[in-house]
C-alpha cells in the first residue's frame, strides 16, 4: 500500500528520488486535498508553528487508521513487537505533544518521523492501528530526533515519555532500524516535498 503520492504543482508525478518509496501516508494526504487549490507554498515556513504540525500530523494518523480500520492483515514478526495488547489511553494528539513539550525535538525531527514511517509502510505490509501507532510513532520520532537534530537525545528520557521500559525501547529502536535497513537518511527535496504536502493540509486542518 502506498502511503501519500504526491503529485508536483504540474500534475506530474514525482520522480526517482521520492518515488522509491511508494507512500501510504502522502497518498492519504493527497486525498485529503484535493479540489483544493495547489499554488505555491512555502511549505515549511506554514508549518514551523509546532501546535500546526502536531495538528496536522495526528489528524492524518487517525484518519489513515481509521480508514483502515477492518482491514486484517497478518503482521510480519517484526511487526508484532509494536503493537500493545490493548491501545493505550491516550489520543494520537496528546502522544505526540507530550513529546513536543518534555523533549527538545524539533518541528523538523517531527516530520522526518512521518517520512520513515512512510518508507516503512511503503516496503512492508504494515497496517496503522490504535495499537501500534504510538510505538512506531515514538521509536521514529527517537531515531529522527537522534540524526537530524543537533542536540543529545536520552532513551530513557523517551521511554518515560512514552509509557515503555527502557530495554523495550532499545530493543524497538534496532527492530525499526533493521526494517529501514539502517536507512534513515532524508534528502532534502523529498523533505520539501512532504513539506509542501503537509502545508497544503494544514490549510483544511483546524487547529485546537
Amino acid at each position: 500500500m502506498i502511503l501519500i503520492e504526491i503529485a508536483s504543482t504540474d500534475g506530474a508525478s514525482l520522480n526517482s528520488v521520492e518515488t522509491q518509496y511508494s507512500s501510504p501516508i502522502k497518498r492519504f494526504a493527497k486525498m485529503r486535498e484535493d479540489g483544493l487549490a495547489r499554488e505555491h507554498l512555502k511549505g515549511w515556513a506554514v508549518l514551523q508553528e509546532t501546535c500546526v504540525l502536531v495538528d496536522v500530523i495526528s489528524t492524518l494518523l487517525t484518519q489513515l487508521i481509521e480508514s483502515d480500520a477492518g482491514r486484517e492483515v497478518q503482521p510480519e514478526k517484526e511487526l508484532k513487537l509494536f503493537n500493545s495488547r490493548v491501545a493505550p489511553n491516550i489520543t494520537v494528539k496528546d502522544y505526540i505533544q507530550r513529546f513536543t513539550k518534555h523533549s527538545k525535538c524539533s518541528p523538523e525531527s517531527l516530520l522526518t518521523t512521518l517520512i520513515l514511517l512512510d518508507r516503512v509502510m511503503s516496503q512492508r505490509d504494515l497496517v496503522l492501528t490504535y495499537k501500534n501507532i504510538h510505538r512506531l510513532f515514538l521509536v521514529g520520532l527517537l531515531i529522527s530526533a537522534k540524526f537530524h537534530d543537533d542536540i543529545p537525545v536520552s532513551n530513557q528520557l523517551f521511554a518515560k515519555l512514552g509509557g515503555v521500559r527502557l530495554s523495550e525501547l532499545n530493543s524497538l529502536e534496532v527492530v525499526f532500524l533493521d526494517l529501514l535497513s539502517f536507512n534513515v537518511a532524508v534528502e532534502d527535496s523529498v523533505f520539501d516535498e512532504y513539506a509542501d504536502e503537509f502545508s497544503r493540509l494544514a490549510k483544511t486542518t483546524q487547529v485546537a
